[in-house]
This record gives structure tokens, sequence and C-alpha cells, in this order.
């Protein structure tokens, strides 16, 4: 099924779906704050990391895990909004879609994997599904 409808967020109403059992919603890179993107060359460095650096406040970390299917693996340390680390980062996901200028699909987090697709546009549909942690 593919329904329309509006979805109230952080910055206003935006356009989304539900399109084989994802919720989509449709963004604009500018819409995210600004972050500190950043290209490791390998999964496992990715893994590895304990947190930002000092003194950055939006940090995602990224590498390929397959470039040519487009998958990435990805974590985000957001201190400035005194997150340890997101398990997912819609914001960060849309960013760096926009900065490769391709559709891609992150995993991040425990179990989160979130999938992007560019429209003609200029919109970037993000959608996927998360783990929700609980105390």
């Amino acid at each position: 099924s593919n329904r329309p409808m509006i979805v109230a967020t952080g910055i206003g109403q935006v356009r989304g779906k539900v399109q084989d059992g994802l919720d989509w919603i449709a963004a604009r890179a500018e819409w995210s704050p600004a972050m500190q993107l950043d290209q490791l060359r390998s999964p496992a460095e990715v893994y590895q990391l304990k947190g930002a650096p000092p003194g950055v406040g939006y940090y995602y970390p990224w590498a390929w895990l397959d470039e040519r299917a487009g998958t990435i693996r990805a974590r985000m340390f957001a201190p400035g909004l005194g997150i340890v680390e997101g398990q997912a980062s819609g914001a960060a996901v849309v960013r760096l879609a926009a900065e490769l200028d391709r559709d891609i699909t992150v995993r991040q987090g425990r179990d989160s994997i979130l999938q992007t697709h560019h429209d003609s546009g200029g919109f970037i549909w993000l959608g996927g599904h998360c783990s929700i942690e609980t105390d």
C-alpha cells in the first residue's frame, strides 16, 4: 500500500507515506543540524568508537558495508543534545544521502535500518525501522 499523509515534526509538517510496511517522510538535508560526517575505512572502525571527538556536538562516523549496494554502517554521537549515542538518526542519514548524492541503506545502533530515496523534487524520502531500548 502507499497511503499519503502529513506528519507533524519538530520542523513543522512534512509529507509522509506508508509503503511496504514502512513509514516514510520527505525531508531536505538543510533541515538537519550541522554535523561532522566522517567516513572511516571499515565498519570495524565505526564500531570501535567510544564517542564524538572533543568539542564536536554532532558526530556521524560511517563506513561502507557494500558500496556497490549502497549499504553503510554508521553511528550517531550527539553530546550537543545530551545524547550519548542515537539508535536511529534520520537527520544524519538524510544529510549523508545528500552528501553522497545517492540512495543508501544505513545500519545504525543495535537493529535500526534506515533507507533513503531521492525524488525528482529535491526531497529525500527516509524510511525504515529502529530498535527501541527501554531501561
